[in-house]
């Protein structure tokens, strides 16, 4: 069953298109674990112009680790979603080629479905769309996913080499974070002292120090953290380091640092989705308010209500 690679455990998400929106959420949240190394994902939006989308759909449905069945009325409605990709994947999870995770999006009758008797999440079992905040809806399913993740990797927080920095970083499960905040913030300390140990061999490693400074932005040690991301990005600056110190600079009120650091990720990477509720914040405290609404233009432009982002 254990089929890790180098880009960590393979999700694939299982989804009906009019829950789009909601899938992207889903993987926004999912970020920390990516930043880890301990995930990847795929979805069918990947499939390049000229691929076979079914051949694609196939071939990664059969490669992945963990199948998330996103449920809603739209999922049961679809025949490719039901009949295909859904049978599929209980057919590997049967086998315990893979592990298969119904996320309950919107409220629908699902009694007889195959997947019924499967662990669900929220761990509630509450729909997404029932949740007043929906983004603690999606943390506890990101926790949820990282349990199941973190079977495939060694049961100690470990490294396999000096060279390869966070991408080799094994967790151990007895760290799990839970819903408590006094585990959640033992979570992360024991998360920033493991960063501690990889900057100690890779005092260089990008990745390492934008994982250390979301550790520190969790814990609430804002200054800490914004000094982290900027050597991040001395060193590696990708979009989601930018996007980690325009998020620290926004809650520590450095709001046109903030909105520099958040133009800079979205140069850097225009597919990358920002924290657009943070900009905004920013921006409307400069006084910024056409820029407000041209971001509240592309947020609708790309399907999204601002409620959602």
């Amino acid at each position: 069953m254990l089929a890790e690679s180098a880009r960590g455990v393979l999700i694939f998400f299982s989804y009906a298109q009019q829950d789009r929106i909601l899938r992207d959420r889903l993987e926004a949240h999912l970020s920390d674990l990516k930043y880890r190394g301990l995930i990847s994902s795929w979805h069918d939006q990947q499939i390049q112009a000229g691929e076979q989308r079914a051949k694609q759909i196939a071939i990664n449905l059969y490669k992945a680790n963990i199948i998330l069945l996103l449920i809603s009325p739209s999922f049961m409605a679809s025949d490719y979603c039901y009949s295909t990709e859904m049978q599929r994947a209980i057919e590997r999870h049967t086998l315990q080629d893979a592990d298969v995770i119904p996320i309950l999006l919107r409220p629908v009758l699902f009694t007889g479905a195959p997947f019924a008797k499967l662990t669900a999440l929220p761990s509630n079992g509450k729909p997404v769309a029932s949740w007043r905040d929906r983004d603690s809806a999606f943390v506890n399913i990101a926790y949820g996913i990282e349990r199941v993740a973190l079977k495939y990797v060694q049961s100690q927080s470990t490294f396999r080499g000096t060279d390869r920095g966070t991408q080799e970083l094994l967790t151990d499960p007895a760290l799990l974070p839970l819903e408590e905040t006094a585990l959640k913030n033992k979570y992360y300390q024991e998360m920033l002292e493991v960063y501690k140990l990889v900057l100690w061999r890779s005092p260089f490693d990008g990745t390492a120090l934008r994982g250390k400074g979301n550790a520190l932005y969790e814990l609430a040690l804002y200054e800490e953290a914004r000094k982290t991301f900027l050597d991040a990005i001395q060193y590696a600056p990708t979009a989601a380091a930018y996007t980690g110190l325009g998020n620290t600079c926004t809650v520590l009120q450095l709001h046109n640092e903030a909105v520099a650091a958040f133009k800079q990720a979205q140069a850097l990477d225009p597919a990358f989705t920002l924290p657009f509720h943070n900009l905004i914040q920013s921006l409307l405290a400069l006084g910024r308010t056409q820029e407000v609404e041209l971001v509240r233009q592309r947020i609708k432009a790309l399907g999204y209500e601002e409620e959602d982002v």
